[in-house]
């Protein structure tokens, strides 16, 4: 079985020939899509697509270059929104200290508030990590979750991703085939 664990098929780039982006995963071997939510708005499509689409899954969550948006009501819907059967992780959350599109301080209190959400729901976490690898690997460290999921967006060295071996982590490092835990095996 193949899994493409972390797409955008949301995204309004996808609008015009969805369809046909899907059939050609297909047609290659994919098995299963994750469209993965960055906005509330787009989470909502997410789901829409996995409705509309046996072979689609939906992540939520809210990515670190949108967490400035964040108000009262946000975490109620993501919450809402995680519900659904065919939600498979919470994420594409994180920070991302390159581009700074939501400020650094912000960044990290809304990672740590969507990683407890992640740990209250019993969802696997999405990671966006972009320049931020110690105060990530930090938050992960003091994080009280269910300690699982997939670091996406690494831009660091390949030590750093050791460090997350230590939990059941996934990993993508670029040029490297995908890297799970060999030391830990789910029962």
């Amino acid at each position: 079985m193949f899994i493409d664990s972390h797409a955008h098929l949301e995204m309004k780039a996808f609008d015009l020939d969805r369809d046909e982006v899907i059939a050609r995963a297909q047609k290659a071997g994919v098995d299963y899509i994750v469209t993965v939510g960055t906005t509330l708005d787009d989470c909502r499509k997410a789901i829409f697509l996995a409705n509309k689409y046996e072979s689609i899954y939906a992540a939520v969550g809210i990515h670190p270059h949108k967490v400035k948006n964040i108000n009262n009501d946000t975490y109620d819907s993501l919450k809402e929104l995680a519900a659904h059967d065919k939600v498979v992780a919470y994420g594409e959350i994180g920070l991302d200290f390159f581009r700074n599109l939501s400020p650094r301080d912000v960044q990290i209190k809304r990672f740590g508030e969507q990683l407890e959400l992640a740990g209250e729901i019993g969802l696997p976490v999405v990671i966006h990590d972009r320049e931020a690898h110690s105060e990530t690997l930090d938050m992960l460290q003091k994080w009280k979750g269910n300690q699982r999921g997939i670091i996406h967006c690494f831009s660091g060295d390949t030590k750093w991703p050791e460090n997350a071996l230590i939990w059941d982590f996934l990993y993508r490092y670029p040029g490297r085939s995908p890297s799970k835990n060999p030391r830990r095996s789910r029962k």
